[in-house]
């Protein structure tokens, strides 16, 4: 009798093994899935640095190149801006300004000019660009230029260190003028520029290369 009750409880505790041994069996091939599948995404913020890290240079050379697009915009709207509001508060001078600019002189052209970019030279980058490319006509009224590009490049202070509605000062008086701010700029990524900064260093990289151009200019044609 106690043979047959051993044999029974043996049979039935073999019942409950077989009985319960799927579910653990979907649990561990589950659990095995999971560990052999994709790991879990990482965070997002480290996801996005991995994610810089791996970035082909053409990927990183279109995002500098919004950077730089962004910085060009603001400084054409500065320009603009500027350029609007003096239209609503023109005043005598500045329509005789441009009747000089018109008719006058070349002597009296090339004095308005030195005026107007003196007055503001990064909304008046257009007249500072025209005075150079009259110093490299060769003709008469390049000497006349080049002599007054002098005084305005020989002027000290810092053309990146205010405002676009106040900076006067054509080259530094501390430092050279950077060739390519806007890009330094997005090697320091934890800078975040202010419209008008972005204009400012639009407008040192335009400075910096007409400067030389200018100066190029005045050794070729021997007029230092």
């Amino acid at each position: 009798f106690e043979v047959e009750a051993a044999e029974a409880k043996k049979a039935a505790e073999a019942q409950v093994a077989a009985a319960s041994s799927p579910t653990e069996g979907k649990k561990k091939r589950r659990k095995k899935k999971k560990k052999a599948g994709s790991p879990d995404k990482d965070p997002p913020v480290r996801q996005q640095e991995e994610e810089a890290d791996d970035a082909p240079e053409s990927r990183r050379d279109t995002t500098l190149e919004a950077f730089r697009a962004r910085a060009v915009a603001a400084f054409e709207t500065e320009v603009a801006r500027w350029e609007a509001a003096r239209e609503n508060r023109e005043t005598g001078d500045d329509r005789y300004m441009r009747q000089v600019l018109k008719s006058g002189t070349l002597s009296d052209k090339v004095a308005a000019m030195t005026l107007l970019v003196q007055e503001s030279p990064v909304h008046r980058f257009a007249t500072l660009e025209a005075l150079v490319g009259m110093a490299k006509s060769g003709k008469h009224a390049a000497k006349m230029a080049v002599e007054s590009l002098k005084d305005l490049f020989g002027g000290g202070g810092d053309a990146s260190g205010e405002s676009p509605q106040h900076s006067t000062a054509l080259l530094p008086g501390d430092r050279r003028l950077r060739a390519r701010p806007v890009d330094e700029a997005w090697d320091h990524r934890t800078l975040r520029p202010s419209d008008a900064q972005l204009a400012l260093w639009v407008f040192e990289e335009k400075l910096a290369a007409l400067y030389k151009d200018f100066v190029t200019s005045v050794l070729d044609n021997g007029l230092c």
